[in-house]
């Protein structure tokens, strides 16, 4: 059968162009032959594909007519039938779209993973409409989703007020609050930024946001100035402008959005007026919104399946877990109206940048589009290396450019082509612009590159591309935009290198922004953009003696002061003091209390705005050497502690014995250090300045907890980068002193004992801010330790640093999620102290890993017995 041959061809190798995609899968049914790939005569659309497989429990039936609109289907509240080999009978709701073309058919229930669903297409006309569009019926396979995007609201959810992320959870950042020139005021853990070059860049307003453990969505003026900012405790991928004038920026789900993460848009006044989430099934992905003409709007989704790739090409994983990228579009009024799956129109064997042998693949990893002058979609697949056209009414291939099936001769480019690109813009005339991240080429370099096409010819003719003297190679994330005046704007994306860099048609740089405490930035864009908020924004600062309060009501100029609200009761009333900059220095508040505070701005005709958000601040007052963590000994029972049991796989009371001890009775301990867990908040630490987190700890069996000082939005945060820590079965004092490279004022002291059944004694917990100058020899204090690998995620390296209390047989080895030895990285008597070592993300035989979760395995060796230490680290290529 042809299945079979089908299958057959599939088993071939990698880079070739697959004979099997010139077969044609047909069943015929009805008189009317059904061709996977291709559509019935009188369809212009069908979505999913007939004869599709992987599609998704949550799926919606789309389709669209070549000649007949929907209003003439008399029949078109029953024109769809759907029937599970397992379910039975679906009933559903069957619609015309807003745009009177497409009929959606959304079924009442998901669809039962693994069935085979029959959907037949049946509509009927008056008889004097000669209608092109006959009978169908084809199947559908049911996948067995891993994703969490179930079926989203059919109306989309109501405008929010802009809420602002609560406190400041640290930052690469100044050591002290600041008002720039604008009259900005940013806190002390703003980023560090520096113009180092600015020769008449065009002025326009620089919108960018980092990816750190602590996040900042910014946009600074033309001068190089913050004008407006948010400090949010996850990032906030892909900020730009729109054409439609509004701000839009992807939140995560774990910022308590109702239907998970997605993007969310801000008008001229930064309120909160929209936002757009994947439907069908597949959970929004951070890489791409892009707003059209009309209210439409285009994005990516992804979602999760187990799958038997042995049958696809030898040694394939036969249970894989791929995430697969799709492009969705919809109407203004939420209702998407056209979806191209990757599984539709892709080979998973194709991919270049993943390892297809990972037991997780990302599929084709999707991540920029664009509308081209004609009307259809421009698609980058980073992991093909390839950029695809697509007809926006029908979902067929235009063209492709790069990758496996390159229709297209590349002419003038040294390298011959792209790899593992971000971005892709349409310039207009045939011509594009991508940022080349290079990953495939030798030696890998990154560029900006534009191609010019003639789809005649099928050419590809290199016009320009800038490389930075020396090269650089940024391995992921990045962008290139072609500004107004004919400059380009390049965002090298990582840390260590400048982001970004404007330069001319010939190559001169004429700006470039440096971060000296280096961060990542997904993307950067440069607009011109003119915005006032309605509300001023609100952050505090709590110090030993007093509170910084910074108030900005963004891009208002006509501000005659700041009116400042304080109780210890929410939502505050009463003003305590006005300001006529945007920060202001509170002394004099009672100890150990809460404290609420708002702000509102007075204009010069002394108009009151909306209140800020609302900021709390618990004054904790310590001098340095004086403990930070209440309840210290536990004395006053669980008073100021926090205990949670975080799986349902795990089971614990907790409470303080007769020895004033904290005490974990562990039933079960779950799968994770952090399925039980011991947590106090409220730390102040401050950038750069020394610090000794301090307790007393046993359990009733030897085994392993975590202990370390952490962002209270971000558990991942480890201050002192402190690994696991070893119990035995006497009380042990541990001493972890460190210096952190963040300012939070809202840190955490957490104790993780899940992932085992021995019981935990915890006693004398102390967070002090160390006065002596001598780091080194607070660390003969230390016992042995295996602290997390910096940075992680990692992409080119990572350093592991790890404490040994005396003299000892070290093994330090790098295996994967399997257990299987990756790589040997110290196996010799070492001497007690620090170390330090850096893995390069390499084997045995010294060729490169693939992306994906691998640990980090500490073991020491004395006469007294053995001792392990274990991290998980997360390589990105």
């Amino acid at each position: 059968m042809m299945i079979r041959l089908l299958k057959k061809y599939r088993v071939i190798g990698f880079r070739r162009r697959k004979l099997y995609s010139f077969f044609l899968m047909q069943v015929v049914l009805n008189g009317h032959p059904m061709v996977y790939g291709r559509l019935p005569a009188g369809y212009q659309y069908i979505s999913p594909l007939p004869n599709a497989s992987h599609v998704s429990p949550h799926a919606t039936i789309l389709f669209r007519l070549r000649s007949e609109k929907p209003s003439q289907i008399i029949n078109l509240n029953s024109c769809v039938i759907m029937q599970g080999s397992k379910s039975g009978r679906y009933t559903c709701r069957i619609s015309t779209a807003s745009d009177h073309q497409t009929v959606i058919c959304r079924p009442d229930l998901p669809f039962s993973p693994g069935e085979k669903v029959t959907v037949n297409i049946r509509p009927q006309f008056e008889p004097e409409v000669k209608a092109g569009a006959k009978p169908i019926e084809f199947e559908l396979t049911i996948s067995n989703d891993l994703s969490r995007g179930a079926e989203k609201s059919e109306q989309k959810s109501a405008p929010a007020a802009f809420s602002s992320a609560s406190g400041s959870n640290g930052s690469t950042s100044r050591v002290a609050a600041k008002i720039f020139p604008n009259g900005v005021s940013v806190p002390a853990n703003f980023p560090e930024f520096k113009v180092t070059v600015a020769e008449e860049p065009f002025r326009g307003h620089l919108f960018l946001s980092t990816i750190e453990k602590n996040n900042w969505a910014i946009i600074f003026d033309p001068d190089g100035y913050p004008c407006w900012y948010l400090n949010t405790p996850y990032p906030r991928y892909d900020l730009k402008l729109q054409d439609n004038s509004w701000i839009t920026m992807f939140v995560q789900k774990e910022e308590g959005r109702s239907f998970g993460s997605g993007f969310i848009a801000l008008d001229h006044t930064l309120t909160e007026v929209d936002s757009f989430y994947a439907d069908g099934g597949y959970e929004t992905d951070y890489h791409e919104l892009k707003l059209l003409d009309g209210g439409n709007y285009l994005l990516l989704g992804t979602r999760e399946e187990r799958v038997d790739l042995s049958g696809l090409f030898p040694g394939g994983n036969t249970d894989a877990i791929v995430r697969e990228s799709a492009i969705q579009e919809f109407t203004a009024t939420g209702e998407m109206i056209f979806l191209w799956r990757a599984w539709d129109h892709f080979d998973i064997t194709d991919l270049e940048i993943e390892n297809i042998y990972l037991p997780a693949i990302r599929f084709p990893h999707m991540n920029a589009l664009d509308i081209d002058q004609d009307g259809h979609i421009l698609l980058s697949s980073r992991h093909l290396s390839e950029i695809t056209k697509i007809n926006r009414q029908t979902g067929e291939i235009i063209w492709r450019l790069g990758g496996a099936h390159n229709q297209f001769t590349f002419i003038n480019d040294p390298l011959a082509g792209f790899s593992g690109q971000h971005d892709v813009h349409a310039l207009g005339n045939g011509r594009y612009l991508l940022f080349d991240n290079g990953n495939l080429h030798q030696p890998p370099v990154s560029r900006a590159v534009e191609y010019e096409l003639d789809t005649d010819k099928m050419t590809a003719t290199l016009v320009w591309q800038f490389r930075d003297t020396p090269d650089k190679y940024s391995s992921w994330m990045g962008n290139a935009q072609r500004l107004p005046n004919g400059n380009t704007l390049i965002n090298w994306s990582r840390r260590e290198f400048p982001k970004p860099t404007e330069v001319t048609p010939e190559g001169k740089k004429v700006f470039e922004m440096e971060f000296p405490d280096q961060i990542n930035c997904y993307r950067i864009f440069r607009f011109d953009w003119q915005g006032e908020a309605r509300k001023p924004y609100l952050m505090a600062e709590p110090y030993d003696d007093h509170v910084t309060l910074l108030f900005n009501k963004f891009g208002d100029r006509d501000i005659q002061y700041y009116k400042i609200y304080a109780d210890e009761r929410p939502q505050p009333t009463t003003v305590v003091d006005t300001s006529r900059q945007s920060q202001k220095t509170l002394f004099g508040l009672t100890n150990k209390r809460n404290y609420y505070f708002r702000v509102t701005a007075v204009d010069t005709a002394g108009g009151e705005s909306p209140f800020s958000n609302e900021e709390t601040v618990f004054v904790n007052s310590t001098m340095p050497e004086e403990n930070m963590v209440l309840n210290a000994d536990f004395s006053d029972g669980l008073d100021f502690w926090k205990v949670m049991v975080n799986d349902d796989s795990a089971q614990s009371s907790a409470g303080v014995n007769g020895e004033q001890q904290f005490h974990f009775a562990i039933a079960k301990g779950g799968s994770e250090f952090h399925h039980i867990q011991l947590s106090q908040g409220q730390m102040k630490l401050l950038k750069g300045q020394e610090y000794l987190f301090e307790f007393d700890a046993r359990a009733d069996s030897g085994r392993l907890i975590e202990a370390y000082v952490t962002d209270e939005n971000d558990a991942g945060v480890n201050y002192g980068k402190i690994g696991p820590t070893w119990l035995s079965t006497g009380m042990k004092h541990f001493a972890y002193p460190f210096r952190p490279n963040l300012t939070d004022f809202k840190a955490v002291v957490i104790f993780n004992a899940g992932s085992s059944d021995a019981d935990v004694f915890i006693d004398n917990v102390s967070l002090k801010q160390n006065s002596e100058t001598d780091v080194g020899g607070l660390e003969e204090r230390f016992d042995f330790r295996l602290q997390q690998n910096y940075p992680n995620p990692f992409n080119q390296e990572t350093i592991i640093e790890y404490h040994l209390s005396k003299r000892s047989r070290v093994r330090l080895t790098v295996c994967n999620i399997n257990g299987q030895l990756i790589c040997p990285l110290v196996e010799k008597i070492q001497d007690a102290g620090h170390h330090r070592i850096t893995w390069n993300g390499r084997n045995l035989e010294n060729v490169p890993v693939c992306s994906g979760i691998y640990f980090c395995r500490l073991e020491m060796m004395s006469q007294e017995g053995n001792i392990t230490g274990i991290n998980k680290m997360t390589l990105l290529r």
